[in-house]
């Protein structure tokens, strides 16, 4: 295996034998397949993956699948397609798809009054001052929310102008990239067999500055989606330094995310729906689905617990810059997921509940940001 035209034969026949279906050689080749072997193009643009679907040979499939930290399934061929892309039937599409446990901790909501918190209603001619009383609920999210981000990114995130100066100093592009990819080395770590899959993405990004490579990584099913809920700041500084590179995703439409709620939740917000002065801003990266039964599954009641099954409708009268479709870049593409990213500001719209379901359906109607807000600030600033 030492000369090119060796290798070149290997990456050949591992070729030939996932198009022709030839499980017991695919078996015995794949021992032999780095990650470029593995994922090597044709002219055309298709690997073994795109060959194996196109001719639907279910077990090769599966095979090449399970080697999740080398198997390049976002790969697209000259036709812009990807390997699901040429899958015809609905079995098969369903080898793509994440598993369940993994949905439910993506588009469930755990902490209804954290990941959400409010905050004054921005007034373009002077500072608000509110005599109404949070919650304690929401008190205590905030408390939390507060430790998980560090404190100098948080005390910017209270004022715009010393944010763009702050970050734009200390958190450059070069130092969020190199903050970054420490980071998801930490990551790779604690879940070594992922390894691949993690750094050929984030070359791609570092080589290309497709932001986009980005956001794919969000999506894999690997420890960095929960790890950045902790540890966001170089990763939100890279995509909002970028977001104008974004624009064509920004989402208008309605999306859907599913939640177990406790009494005191759902007292939160019916106090954030009457209050005049106060908003909802998203404080993590939160995902939602285009699909409303996705969240639906989510938001059942459980019969034995004392929780409310709970559907949040996040509804966007308009182009959000910071609602993310992630429809063609995402590793699992039938999940139709739209992004939110945090600072993102809601109104609670309305509030359903069926008593007999014991449901609750929550809108959440999106209030694009103030010429002072944060976010504002982030779009006007010069690249």
């Amino acid at each position: 295996m030492g000369s090119g035209a060796s290798i070149s034969k290997i990456e050949d026949d591992f070729f030939n034998i996932c198009s022709s279906g030839d499980i017991k050689n695919a078996r015995r080749l794949l021992l032999t397949m780095t990650y470029k072997k593995f994922n090597r193009q044709r002219r055309n643009g298709n690997t073994p993956l795109h060959m194996a679907c196109l001719n639907d040979h279910k077990d090769i499939i599966i095979l090449l699948l399970n080697e999740e930290d080398v198997c390049a399934r976002t790969l697209r061929n000259k036709d812009g397609k990807t390997a699901y892309d040429c899958v015809k039937s609905p079995e098969i599409r369903q080898l793509f798809r994440r598993s369940r446990e993994s949905t439910v901790d993506r588009f469930s909501e755990k902490n209804p009054t954290s990941s959400l918190q409010p905050i004054l209603s921005p007034n373009d001619d002077e500072i608000k001052i509110s005599h109404e009383q949070i919650p304690d609920d929401w008190v205590r999210g905030y408390t939390n929310a507060k430790q998980n981000f560090d404190g100098q990114f948080m005390l910017a995130l209270q004022n715009a102008p010393l944010l763009l100066r702050a970050l734009m100093k200390t958190r450059t592009i070069n130092e969020a990239e190199d903050t970054f990819e420490i980071f998801l080395e930490k990551c790779i770590e604690h879940q070594p067999n992922k390894r691949y899959l993690i750094r050929e993405e984030y070359k791609r990004y570092r080589q290309t500055k497709n932001v986009e490579h980005l956001l794919t990584i969000y999506t894999f099913e690997t420890i960095v989606y929960k790890a950045l809920q902790q540890e966001m700041n170089a990763y939100t500084t890279l995509l909002f330094l970028n977001l104008k590179k974004l624009v064509k995703r920004s989402y208008q439409g309605r999306t859907y995310r599913g939640a177990q709620m406790t009494q005191i939740d759902i007292d939160a917000y019916t106090w954030a729906q009457k209050s005049k002065d106060f908003l909802l801003e998203t404080r993590l990266f939160q995902s939602t689905s285009k699909t409303k039964n996705v969240a639906e599954v989510f938001g059942e009641a459980n019969p034995r617990s004392d929780k409310y099954g709970v559907v949040f409708a996040y509804i966007f009268d308009e182009q959000c810059p910071t609602a993310i479709d992630l429809q063609g870049i995402s590793y699992f593409e039938e999940e139709d997921e739209v992004l939110l990213f945090p600072f993102t500001l809601f109104k609670v719209d309305n509030i359903i509940f069926v008593e007999a379901l014991r449901h609750y359906d929550i809108s959440l109607r999106y209030i694009p940001s103030s010429k002072k807000s944060f976010l504002s600030s982030w779009w006007n600033a010069k690249e």
